[in-house]
């Protein structure tokens, strides 16, 4: 009697099980002007709190002998260096019609948070997020320059021009050609000049800072060049 082949076992498959909607993870990364809010939150406060403090007494004699007077006076009277002329003409309009001092240091905090924001700003581009930060943080805590940004004075100001000189010189800047660096980087510098003379001691290191970033942003781009010229 023939042996019957036993009979395969037929392999049922199961139909694939429908795919589960993918859910996308929400993102923690944040935008840049959210870190800079971050950053700057804790120099914001400490800015902000100082706004009714009494004015020092070479801010009366800069608000009364200078910012008050007529343009004319401002723009030719150098006879104490407690004209910074460029901050006289600024706040001339305010000082015409009020004295109290919230009003009068409003545009030295608008100088110092537009300081902060280009030094976040230029570590941002230059060494990342991390750097970003922590040169906000060292600058809006430092406790000279909350003594100074919201004097009744032109440091504030010397210091938003002063961080605009390095965003403007160094290469890569957001929406700037080199047309545009050209013409500002006179410009701006001269009005750093022009809030106080003496500001020109820091033309020097600016320059000094510049070029070392722009041979660091070509090595970036160029390997070898940064191995040739550039040995850190």
């Amino acid at each position: 009697m023939a042996r019957r082949k036993p009979v395969a076992a037929r392999r049922v498959t199961k139909p694939p099980a429908p795919a589960a909607a993918a859910i996308p993870a929400p993102s923690s990364r944040l935008a840049p002007w959210q870190w800079w809010l971050l950053a700057a939150a804790v120099p914001i406060y400490l800015l902000a709190s100082r706004l009714t403090l009494d004015l020092w007494a070479d801010e009366v004699y800069t608000l009364y002998d200078f910012a008050a007077q007529p343009i004319a006076r401002i723009i030719s009277d150098y006879s104490a260096p407690n004209n910074h002329i460029l901050y006289s003409l600024v706040l001339h309009p305010l000082a015409l019609v009020t004295q109290r001092e919230i009003w009068l240091r409003l545009p030295s905090l608008g100088f110092a948070l537009g300081t902060l924001l280009l030094v976040f700003r230029l570590a941002l581009r230059t060494s990342g997020v991390t750097s970003a930060i922590g040169a906000t943080l060292a600058l809006g805590l430092n406790v000279m320059f909350l003594t100074h940004a919201l004097q009744v004075r032109g440091y504030g100001l010397s210091m938003l021009l002063l961080a605009g000189l390095l965003e403007l010189a160094i290469p890569g800047a957001p929406g700037s050609t080199r047309r545009h660096r050209l013409v500002l980087v006179p410009l701006v510098g001269a009005a750093f000049l022009y809030v106080l003379p003496t500001n020109a001691l820091f033309l020097a290191p600016v320059g000094i800072a510049a070029v070392l970033l722009a041979w660091r942003s070509a090595g970036a781009a160029d390997p070898g060049l940064r191995a040739r010229r550039m040995p850190w």
